[in-house]
């Protein structure tokens, strides 16, 4: 009995010694669960709409690298392209969302960049699906025609087509975004007068309408963009 007695002792001396560890492995088991719980749950994800709208704008203008497995703001993927040092400047594929909504379970995008990336066609009007899109940027590519009706719903802050083939006159539709700050058609093949009703866009900051095949002389309208810092 005395040496059962001792080896109980013994055991019981061992177990005090490892319920710390064994308490500390379960509490660090729970904490990885509850955080894997709670990314779960709280994970955003874009608008169901938006997403069929970028669909539609990438099927348009022949953006082929979107990968549609991943959740545009999910960060994955390749929905931010990064370049090297040497060819980052006027190259750019981003979509940048938004997700504050419904207490961080919803986005939305609200920028969008895709600069130099040998894009063609129509501009799509499916951008005007995208109803929380603030700042886009369409540069150095070879879109044409001009911009569609649908535009004038947007309410864009920032906008840029420079050295595109878009032409035409000047796109009115543009006049309705009365929000816009920034205003970039440089490098364009857009023709005839810069249009009175230019004076609605009296948010503009700045403007630019370089190397274009515009006539006839300024509208005394640009006189109420009292704004306006840089053209």
């Amino acid at each position: 009995m005395g040496a059962a007695a001792a080896d109980l002792a013994t055991t019981g001396k061992l177990l005090l010694l490892l319920l710390p560890s064994t308490i500390c492995f379960i509490t660090l088991i729970l904490s990885f669960a509850g955080l894997g719980f709670a990314a779960t749950t709280s994970s955003s994800k874009l608008n169901p709409q938006e997403v069929k709208a970028l669909m539609s704008i990438g099927k348009r203008l022949g953006k082929k690298d979107w990968d549609f497995g991943k959740d545009p703001c999910s960060g994955e993927g390749n929905w931010n392209a990064t370049y090297s040092k040497e060819r980052m400047k006027g190259f750019e594929s981003s979509v940048t969302c938004d997700c504050s909504f419904l207490h961080n379970s919803s986005c939305h995008v609200v920028a969008i960049a895709l600069k130099g990336q040998n894009l063609s066609g129509p501009v799509p009007s499916e951008f005007a699906k995208l109803r929380y899109l603030k700042i886009l940027d369409l540069s150095r590519n070879c879109l044409n025609g001009s911009i569609p009706s649908q535009w004038a719903t947007m309410r864009l802050q920032d906008l840029s087509f420079m050295g595109n083939r878009l032409s035409g006159a000047f796109p009115q539709v543009l006049t309705n975004i009365t929000t816009l700050r920034n205003l970039s058609i440089e490098g364009n093949q857009f023709s005839g007068p810069i249009p009175p009703e230019i004076a609605k866009l009296i948010n503009l900051e700045k403007l630019v309408l370089s190397s274009n095949a515009f006539t006839g002389q300024l509208p005394a309208e640009l006189g109420k963009l009292i704004n306006l810092t840089d053209m």
